[in-house]
């Protein structure tokens, strides 16, 4: 199992003890869009090992720190760290339960000998 796949299991469980006492639950999930090439799959298999019921909404990091700042409820939430920290700041997060569940590069390349545009 990928360290990914861990940590949002384990994010999501963390979820789940917060937000129910009993019984099958179903978790709000906020999520920026570059999530979801890998979120459906960690989904299926933790709705089958849990009974729980995920509802995953999809924006861009922006829109998603604009939904809960402007107050919007969420169980679990996951966007790049620099908008977690600014909405831990404001207490719209609880800063205990951050956690680091994926890291991106970009890298750009151009062709050798090929003169920039500026």
């Amino acid at each position: 199992m990928t360290k990914l796949r861990l940590v949002t299991i384990a994010l999501l469980t963390i979820a789940i003890g917060s937000s129910t006492t009993a019984g099958a639950a179903e978790i709000k999930v906020l999520s920026s869009g570059n999530m979801l090439p890998i979120l459906p799959p960690l989904i299926a298999e933790f709705e089958r090992a849990s009974g729980h019921k995920l509802q995953v909404s999809y924006g861009s990091a922006g829109q998603v720190r604009d939904r809960l700042h402007a107050g919007e409820a969420a169980d679990a939430t996951i966007v790049q760290r620099s908008y977690i920290d600014e909405l831990a700041k404001l207490g719209k997060v609880a800063p205990a339960s951050i956690a680091d569940v994926a890291s991106s590069s970009l890298a750009v390349i151009v062709r050798a000998g090929r003169r920039s545009r500026t």
